[in-house]
């Protein structure tokens, strides 16, 4: 019998990256992806296009959750 293929390492992307995929922007903050992307839409939230990848800027999604210093 063949050993089930191991499951990939997930990467972690520290908290003060500068900046996040959607999927990692959503499981650090709590927000569903719909929600970031909304808030993307609505100029809540930078968003950085690098060819087909959408990223979050890091300051932008600190901001919004009231990490930053005012």
């Amino acid at each position: 019998m063949n050993a089930p293929p191991p499951e990939k390492a997930k990467r972690q992307q520290p908290a003060h990256a500068l900046t996040f995929t959607v999927p990692t922007a959503s499981e650090l903050s709590g927000l569903g992806k719909t929600k970031l992307y909304a808030l993307m839409r609505e100029g809540k939230l930078r968003r950085v296009k690098v060819g087909d990848r959408t990223l979050i800027g890091g300051d932008s999604l600190r901001a919004l959750l009231g990490m930053t210093a005012a």
